[in-house]
């Protein structure tokens, strides 16, 4: 549908025409035994899910944490952001019974199926409902983002991973993360978070219009692509997510694995990837 003609169409209504559609699909898939174990029916898929693959991309991106981050089978895992497990889903297969894995994520409706699909069949796999307010995605949300305090003990987790998660936060809920994040990692444990980073590359990308993605509503340091819904998707300075991160105690681990949203042909994923680890003694 051309995106003029459906914006014409309230938005309520677009979601109950998109349910029965994948309704439908999901009926079909399940009269032909096409619905594989531990992947989510189509209709409570967001619609990035359903267009860039639900297994294929989980796949690939465990695959980053485990070379990227260096993640072991007997680590404990925080996936914050988790949605409808497309990471956690991969990782049932590499974590053994040593490991654990937490999700967190703002929608229930994709908490209740991970659990029901997930836990059931992976007790170490744990998945809980962040209520955070987020004008994009839970409008409902009761608590800050800026205020939350993540439901674990200090020094609970050796890896953390954030997959297009700052990049639907303002900067003092980044701040407020990333706070969170060390205090939860333990000593010298890892993180993992893809941005959308604005450098002197990427700036001209977007100049000369080789950039996949356009941020055009500048902030102090940062930029939004819509100057109605910031969080719909946001772009930092590199120069002031390595400064959160050096005040959070967390240590970026060069080189930055740079994205092709920018245009570039060579890179690993979509958005840029930030690895690094809570300094020792933080």
């Amino acid at each position: 549908m051309d995106r003029r003609a459906r914006d014409l169409i309230p938005p309520l209504m677009r979601r109950r025409i998109r349910q029965f559609y994948y309704f439908l699909i999901d009926m079909l898939d399940r009269l032909l035994s096409r619905r594989r174990e531990m992947v989510p029916p189509k209709r409570i898929r967001p619609d990035y899910v359903v267009s860039s693959g639900f297994t294929e991309h989980g796949e690939l991106f465990a695959q980053y944490a485990i070379e990227l981050s260096r993640l072991e089978p007997e680590d404990r895992v925080l996936d914050l952001g988790c949605g409808i497990g497309r990471i956690a889903v991969p990782l049932t297969a590499y974590l053994n019974q040593k490991g654990s894995y937490e999700g967190l994520d703002i929608v229930p409706e994709s908490i209740a199926w991970c659990r029901k699909e997930i836990s059931t069949r992976h007790p170490n796999f744990n998945f809980q409902i962040a209520d955070v307010y987020n004008n994009q995605y839970n409008p409902s949300g009761t608590q800050k983002a800026g205020e939350y305090t993540l439901p674990f003990d200090d020094g609970s987790f050796d890896l953390i991973l954030l997959k297009s998660v700052f990049t639907h936060m303002l900067p003092d809920d980044v701040k407020n993360y990333l706070s969170e994040i060390a205090r939860t990692l333990k000593n010298g444990g890892r993180v993992l978070i893809t941005f959308f980073l604005l450098t002197e590359l990427s700036l001209a990308a977007m100049e000369n219009g080789s950039a996949r993605r356009e941020f055009n509503y500048v902030f102090d340091s940062y930029r939004t692509e819509s100057d109605q819904v910031l969080e719909s998707a946001i772009a930092y300075d590199e120069s002031y997510v390595r400064q959160l991160f050096a005040s959070a105690g967390l240590e970026i681990e060069d080189p930055i694995h740079y994205g092709t949203w920018t245009g570039r042909t060579d890179a690993r994923f979509a958005q840029d990837i930030i690895v690094s680890a809570k300094q020792l003694g933080e």
